[in-house]
């Protein structure tokens, strides 16, 4: 995992270069990422009836961004879906997606990554 490596620089999609405790900026995207996910989980959850991922990401994000930004919040809200999807979450079946809900299987496969984060953090 790159926060386990010894980096000194990180240079960002955007934004300038993180210099500063590198694995630290890393731990908190990670957060940030799993924290997303879980978002997503629980908005596809509520869902009676299947939801498409556009109506996925107007659930999440609601009208707090940009029209012109929102692409890139539909970009995300699919890769959290495919990500629930391999941790058997979610399914979708004519590009309509579905939370797979199994008791306690949702809480351990979404919070024990941002445990583990916090964790990391605590002692950084």
């Amino acid at each position: 995992m790159l926060t386990e490596l010894q980096l000194t620089t990180i240079i960002p999609a955007h934004g300038n270069a993180i210099t500063k405790e590198p694995q630290v900026f890393l731990l908190k995207a990670l957060q940030h990422r799993f924290m997303r996910i879980h978002e997503v989980f629980m908005a596809l959850a509520q869902c009676h009836e299947p939801q498409d991922a556009t109506d996925i990401t107007h659930h999440v994000y609601g009208s707090s961004i940009p029209d012109n930004i929102m692409v890139f919040a539909q970009l995300s809200v699919e890769s959290s879906l495919h990500w629930l999807k391999k941790a058997g979450l979610a399914k979708i079946l004519n590009y309509k997606w579905q939370a797979c809900v199994s008791e306690g299987r949702e809480i351990a496969a979404l919070v024990s990554p941002l445990k583990q984060i916090d964790e990391r953090l605590r002692n950084a």
